[in-house]
């Protein structure tokens, strides 16, 4: 298959962008499959000793198995694109499919290992800014990637030493893999659930900056 034919370009910067050419034949449509990756993974309990007798209970992996969650299915004619406008984490995986030929031409597997995400936080309350830069931290170790914020309270008072670059609202950054808006948005009574999937009605800042970053990981 000769896939010079064709440009593909996928942005996550914020949502997802996938726009798609076919430099040869223009009239040309793409079939987007999208997905939601997960892994499930087997454990049992088991005793371990030392020479002493002593004895306690390990967890051991027995397996773990990857499979996918249909999201959505796209038709995209050449030199067109699409957006996702769901602003939250979610580990995609992708299939570009041209309609001429019916092949598939690109598995496009979301990953932040090793790339820089940014973190645009929509507070200056120094508490719950603390609560999230808690979870980001974590979230920087789990996935092996760089960090970068955006936040003025953050740009003056650069005290977390696992971030990589901060940066002020106003230098418009946008130099990253992956972005998420860390926030309160709509109202109470009128969420954005694009931001905020599980509403923001009752919940504390912890329970803010996990649904935008674990929803559609840990709870499905």
């Amino acid at each position: 298959m000769d896939l010079s034919k064709y440009t593909i370009k996928i942005d996550y910067s914020t949502g997802v962008k996938i726009t798609l050419w076919d430099n040869h034949n223009k009239e040309n449509k793409f079939k987007v499959r999208i997905y939601i990756q997960k892994t499930h993974t087997q454990h049992k309990l088991l005793y371990n000793y030392n020479s002493g007798g002593s004895k306690w209970i390990e967890e051991e992996c027995v397996n773990a198995k990857e499979f996918r969650i249909p999201w959505c299915e796209l038709e995209i004619k050449s030199g067109m694109w699409h957006t996702i406008p769901y602003k939250g984490f979610v580990p995609y995986r992708m299939e570009v499919v041209d309609f001429s030929t019916d092949e598939v031409i690109l598995n496009e597997v979301f990953d932040v290992r090793n790339k820089l995400v940014n973190f645009y936080l929509h507070s200056n309350n120094p508490e719950t800014i603390h609560t999230w830069m808690c979870v980001i931290e974590k979230f920087k170790e789990e996935n092996n990637c760089q960090i970068s914020i955006i936040n003025n309270y953050l740009k003056s008072n650069q005290k977390y030493d696992f971030v990589d670059s901060y940066w002020g609202e106003e230098e418009n950054f946008i130099r990253y893999y992956a972005g998420y808006g860390i926030g309160r948005f709509g109202t109470e009574n009128v969420p954005n659930f694009q931001c905020n999937p599980d509403g923001i009605k009752g919940k504390n800042d912890l329970e803010i900056i996990e649904d935008i970053l674990y929803h559609y990981t840990k709870r499905i």
